[in-house]
């Protein structure tokens, strides 16, 4: 037994309370949740009000319950294991195959995964939980998931990336929106999970890319066909799984789970067996028959399986069984309304925004009543709720967005088009090419198409039954004639997206029945004819380019959603029009109008509107207005108390972001025209008893930045809290009640503090409210009363005063923090503080501070920071992936010893104290005080750190100390090593390192000037000489760059091979002599002549590079010679291209047996190498003076381009007669070599042999190309 400790009975005594008011909580809850019940469908629909309460009820009991939570925080030893997602079932059959994809996850050599399998058979639920698993073992930096579909739309991909990401395109075009995501990316370890991909995919096109040493991105594409997964480049075979129907029994185990096997009797018994093997062994329709049939009498289990045993109809890649399956959940669904909203889904595209599913839904009336839209909304989440109960609907990629099977989707389109709603709707990434026949069009009553560039629609369609019409443009060169919609008459609701309705189609005007109208992201003339929908009740404009709201729309009297968001063109709205549209629910205008609303005067005065007649609006509980200046805020706003959800930006600071809806009550404020908190109105006041989501900026004439905001009972419902530029506030919170009971901001989630010079803490008092100016000088940002048991996100920027910003007792609460940023603080000298009373208690036994969930820390730009923390911690930062130290030059060590001088060198992690078990990236970034970086026992711990970079780091002399060396490996799963401006370096890694490393792909070393070598071997360590033979396995990419002092890659006396490396490259290292020297031979080396230098090329047989493609030489100045007579078997054999630059010592290119070698030589350049006779040089060292007649043949067979540029003293391709073939030679530059003839014709020469002129040709100075022979 694990982890086994006795509980002490205080806390016992503590976790007694706890469960006692549990107990009482969980009692109430259950009352709620039995009222929620009864109302309707089984408990699948509660009442409203009941959920309502029941969403409440947390809240209610958080502040009750914090105070004991606090005092029986545990966070000893514990399994954590989580339980597999509740969709995934882990059968043998898939078991199997999901281990083996978790490993190849891990193994950073691997970059492109597959998994493929027919519809319904698991591949989206086996994806979703290896996301899950990668997540919680933090194997990347960010994990994206998209479905692709089959024939993959660059644009739509691109949006889901970005969306996934919280990232904004601004580019329209493909090409500029791939730049974006690149840019995005880089640096960043991503997982691409892309589903259902039905063709190739061109992953560059849409800004991703797999095993880049920059992004380092990792693909898992799932598809029905293995052949589709092969197509992308970098997929080999090995890595493509396949997953297989269940087997019968895992197919019986599946459907027993879900039913529950209490709940079958025993005349069940058949149908049990039965119908799981009707379903074909695939999970989904299994599932879906599963929870339809969970609760239902043996009548429904006999009348399903009967259904399932003689299906009516099947669709193309969809059996008649699996259609029956799916059609029987269908008929299940026990309300007509739910089923025919069910129907309306399916005809939407993948991962369909909820929010416009509803402005659909209203308009289509399928919410039988009178409904509020908030009602509305309330209700459609409820129904979306059941339908993933049901398993008809999933999950999406956010929580603003639903998705559906394809199989499911198809089944439910067929059945709607059966039904009373004849549907025509095209797959998602589908686009319409020829318009459908009249005979289709008038059976139609739901149409959803994505139309082709300039495709010309027809002058009018006849669609008498036509209720929803939704044609989607792709680059606005459609339009709309303008008696298109004549016939439309029963349309009720109409989306035209990505259209140029310029010219503005008037046949609008018949639509009387039309309840939802949206134009959305498209070219916008005249829109006055909508001002005679009288109708309508959902308008939306958002990211079209309308210029003026015309007056007319204050007609539409009916009107409750304005979207307005995302027109930045907009510059007029007729004063008095906003105030018109008394029954408006929900007004989005975002940033759109921000600069052009006008002071609030006679109305007749004004052209445009002022933000006074929002005040008219009194059933608004929907807001999203951005207002420049707080000044324009006048009149009377009680109606704020009404709102539910808002986004309101005064100031111009603030940046608006499209679709940000983290919070549903976010409050920005600018206090630039605002001389005191005093001028804020009232109505803006009111608004902060609820608020979720507050940014305060240039507050004056307070100290207590949020004392005058509100009461001592604090906020409550506040998760995120950001202020800036305030100059003169020294504390954020008073120190009243509340405070002390730490209930000011109990729910804080988020927490930013940038450009507060004067802050001294962030709770007024403290409990040394009265101390002195050198006593406020030592206190930490949050003292030892303050407690954040929710918080997840903190940063501090610029807050100069401070000097310790946590106490050890509220670090203790920060068991939730996952991103921790500490910016520019001048005077900040550690992160955690203990006082010095404090210390005496626990100077005996040292304590150990958790941060279970901090997955990211950065310390940037920090002048007199010593450390994290001094020597009396022990930290366990179990979970942290990102660490980043940055531009910190008093840098002592993460846990250094405050005794110490601070001018003294320590490594930042020379203590067993700090654990990093998870860590993946580290960054360290001008630490001029760092001597060594890593101890060797800390540098055996890092077995996940995949990322190292260390630059500007003036001090450093070891990468990882040779103090203390175990036999463990270190760095196991370093894969990217990057190291800068590090002069004191003398070698970068040991042998013993160096032979850890054998996941390491991609290594850059520049600007070390005091570099000798990379590797350091003793001096005959037979062991040292052993293990260099199994340097990198792996490794791909290899650059050295101005590099002073460096002579050599390492010393060797045996043969070893970097059989992976693909690129390797060298620029300005004058001292560079040979990649590998012999140990035995170093004395020796120093006082070579011209003839030795000459035979010590910088490539010699003690190294193979057999994959070598790249390799550039630049400014090597001792460089005479790249290549030995005799290499390595098959080394350079894959080279492909040349380039060599400035080596102004350089005698010849290719030694004379290049031929072999060079079968796969593509592009060939040579440039400023001033003392290059020939390209290849002569046979021997002595071959200038044999008489051998042989004439040697070279052949090039895959060259296509050769640059020879700025080569003075370059005469011939070789010294004397010989043949050369470039049979794919197709671009030729010669520049400024003036001592060499480019080209001689083979009939002259047999001219000058008749004239006698030829007999020394063998001997003179030959052209670099016969004519005949190129």
């Amino acid at each position: 037994m694990r982890n086994v400790q006795e509980i002490k009975p205080d806390v016992k005594l503590r976790s007694g309370g706890v469960k006692t008011k549990i107990e009482e909580e969980a009692k109430m809850v259950k009352d709620l949740e039995q009222k929620a019940k009864s109302k309707c469908f089984i408990g699948f629909c509660p009442s409203i009000k009941s959920r309502y309460r029941l969403s409440k009820k947390p809240e209610e009991g958080a502040s009750a319950s914090v105070g004991l939570i606090r005092q029986c925080q545990f966070t000893g030893p514990k399994d954590t294991e989580d339980e597999p997602g509740k969709d995934f079932e882990a059968f043998e059959s898939r078991q199997k195959v999901f281990n083996d994809i978790m490993e190849a996850m891990k193994d950073t050599s691997i970059n492109m995964i597959g998994v493929y399998g027919m519809s319904g058979v698991g591949k989206s639920t086996l994806l979703k939980e290896v996301v899950r698993k990668v997540r919680k073992f933090k194997l990347f930096d960010w994990v994206v998931m998209v479905a692709v579909t089959e024939n993959p739309v660059i644009v739509t991909i691109q949006d889901q990336i970005a969306e996934s990401l919280g990232l904004k395109l601004e580019a329209e075009n493909e090409r500029g929106r791939a730049g974006e995501l690149r840019q995005s990316l880089e640096e960043k370890r991503v997982l691409f999970v892309l589903d259902d991909l039905g063709a190739k995919l061109d992953f560059e096109k849409v800004g991703i890319s797999s095993g880049n040493e920059e992004n380092r991105c990792k693909m898992l594409l799932a598809s029905r066909d293995q052949d589709v997964l092969l197509q992308s480049d970098g997929m080999h075979a090995l890595n493509t799984f396949p997953i297989n129907h269940l087997d019968e029994q895992e197919a019986t185990d599946l459907f027993k789970r879900i039913i529950g096997e209490s709940n079958i009797s025993p005349e069940l018994q058949t149908e049990r067996n039965e119908i799981p093997k009707r379903c074909g062994g695939l999970p989904l329709p299994i599932s879906t028959v599963a929870l339809a049939l969970k609760n239902k009498d043996q009548l429904d289990w006999t009348d399903a399986l009967r259904q399932l045993q003689s299906p009516s109809r099947g669709l193309k890649d969809i059996s008649p069984a699996l259609y029956s399956a799916i059609e029987l959940c269908y008929n299940h669904i026990e309300r007509k309304e739910l089923q025919q909203f069910f129907l309306f889904c399916s005809l939407l595209s993948h991962d369909f925004l909820i929010e416009i599913l509803l402005r659909y839904t209203i308009g289509l009336g399928l919410l039988s009543g009178d409904y509020t839209v908030e009602e509305a909304r309330n209700r459609l989440l409820t129904w979306v709720g059941n339908l993933k109960a049901a398993g008809l609907l999933l999950d999406s990629y956010s929580n603003e967005r639903y998705d559906m099977h394809d199989i499911i989707c198809n089944v439910a389109i067929s059945i709607a088009s059966i039904e009373n709603n004849r549907v025509l709707a095209l797959k998602q990434e589908d686009v319409l090419k020829d318009w459908p026949n009249v005979e289709t069009m008038k059976q139609c009553s739901w149409i959803n198409l994505r139309v082709a560039s300039n495709m010309v629609l027809p002058d009018a369609v006849e669609c008498p039954q036509l209720t929803f019409l939704l044609l989607e443009g792709k680059d606005h060169s459609i339009k709309v004639p303008t008696e298109f919609f004549k016939e439309m008459k029963k349309l009720k609701v109409l989306d035209l997206t990505a259209m140029d309705l310029s010219s503005f189609p008037s046949s609008i005007s018949l639509l009387s029945s039309l309840q939802t109208l949206c134009l959305k992201q498209c070219y916008l003339g005249d829109i006055t004819v909508v001002g005679e929908l009288k109708a309508l009740e959902i308008l939306s404009l958002s990211n079209s380019d309308i210029e003026k709201l015309p007056k007319e729309i204050g007609q539409l009297v009916q009107l409750k959603v304005l979207d307005l968001r995302g027109c930045t063109r907009l510059k007029a709205i007729l004063a008095g029009l906003l105030s018109r549209l008394t029954k408006l629910e929900e007004l989005y205008i975002g940033e759109s109008f921000a600069r052009y609303w006008e002071a609030e005067d006679d109305a007749s005065q004004r052209s445009n509107a002022s933000v006074n007649e929002l005040s008219s609006l009194s059933h608004l509980t929907t807001l999203e207005v951005h207002i420049r200046d707080a000044k324009m805020v006048l009149g009377n706003f009680l109606f704020f108390q009404k709102l539910k959800r808002y986004k309101i930006f005064i100031g111009d600071v603030w940046k608006y972001l499209f679709g940000d809806y983290q919070y549903s009550r976010t409050l920005k404020l600018q206090f630039k025209t605002l001389s005191s908190i005093d001028h804020l109105h009232h109505g803006i006041k009111m608004l902060l008893e609820k608020i979720e989501d507050l940014h305060v900026d240039g507050l004056k004439g307070v100290k207590i930045a949020l004392h005058e905001f509100i009461d001592e009972k604090g906020f409550p419902h506040l998760k995120n809290l950001h202020i800036q530029n305030c100059s003169g506030i020294q504390y954020i919170i008073p120190g009243g009640i509340a405070a002390k009971r730490n209930e000011f901001l109990i729910n804080l989630r988020s927490l930013t503090l940038k450009d507060l010079p004067k802050l001294i803490s962030f709770c007024f008092g403290d409990g040394r409210g009265s101390a002195s100016k050198t006593q406020h000088q030592c206190l930490p940002l949050f003292g030892d009363k303050m407690a954040f048991p929710f918080l997840t996100r903190l940063i501090i920027e610029r807050c100069d005063n401070l000097k310790y910003l946590i106490s050890a007792s509220t670090a203790r609460s920060l068991v939730h923090l996952k991103y921790l940023e500490v910016v520019g603080c001048k005077s900040l000298i550690e992160i955690i503080y203990m006082e010095d009373t404090l210390k005496a208690e626990i100077n005996e036994v040292e304590e150990t501070l958790l941060f279970p969930q901090l997955d990211s820390l950065k310390m940037r730009n920090l002048q007199l920071l010593r450390g994290f923390c001094s020597e009396n911690y022990n930290f366990d930062f179990k979970s942290l992936k990102i660490l980043e130290i940055h531009e910190c030059p008093h840098f002592m060590g993460f846990i250094y010893n405050s005794a110490m001088d601070p001018s003294s060198s320590q490594a930042p992690f020379n203590k067993l104290e700090v654990v990093f078990p998870c860590l993946t990236r580290l960054t360290i970034f001008r630490c001029d005080n760092l001597k060594y970086l890593l101890s060797a026992s800390t540098a055996t711990s890092l077995v996940h750190l995949n990322y190292l970079r260390v630059e500007g780091c003036k001090s450093l002399t070891e990468i990882i100390s040779k103090e203390g060396n175990v036999e463990e490996m270190v760095l196991p799963c370093l894969t990217i090593l990057i190291i800068k401006h590090c002069d004191n370096l003398k070698y970068l890694l040991s042998a013993s390192t160096a032979t850890s490393l054998v996941h390491l792909k991609y290594f850059h070393i520049a600007r070390c000037e005091g570099l000798k070598e990379i590797i350091s071997t003793d001096q005959g360590n037979v062991e040292d000489d052993h293990i260099m033979t199994q340097i990198f396995p792996k490794l791909e990419s290899f650059e050295l760059k101005h590099l002073k002092e460096l002579e050599r890659f390492c010393r060797a006396k045996n043969q070893f091979k970097l059989s992976s490396l693909s690129s390797l490259a060298f620029k300005d290292c004058p001292s560079f002599k040979t990649f590998v020297s012999d140990s035995i031979m170093e004395e020796a080396e120093e006082n070579k002549s011209e003839i030795d230098d000459f035979s010590n090329p910088l490539f010699k047989g003690k190294v193979a590079l057999p994959l070598l493609k790249d390799l550039r030489i630049k400014k090597l100045e001792n460089l005479k010679r790249i290549w030995d007579d005799q290499l390595a078997a098959h080394s350079f054999c894959n080279l492909e291209n040349l380039v060599v630059d400035w080596c102004e010592n350089l005698l010849s290119t290719f030694p004379f047996n290049v031929s072999a070698r060079m079968q796969k030589l593509k592009k060939l350049e040579i440039r400023h190498c001033n003392s290059v006779e020939e390209i290849i040089e002569a046979q021997g060292i002595n071959a200038r003076e044999s008489n051998v007649e042989t004439i040697p043949e070279f052949e090039f067979p895959q060259v296509t381009s050769l640059l020879l540029d700025s080569l003075p003293r370059l005469k011939s391709l070789y010294y004397k007669m010989h043949i050369s073939k470039w049979p794919s030679l197709e671009a030729i530059k010669v520049n400024r070599c003036d001592r060499v003839k480019i080209f001689a014709s083979e009939y002259d020469e047999k001219l000058k042999d008749r004239n006698g002129e030829g007999e020394e040709r063998q001997h003179q100075i030959q052209p670099l190309f016969w004519t005949t022979k190129v």
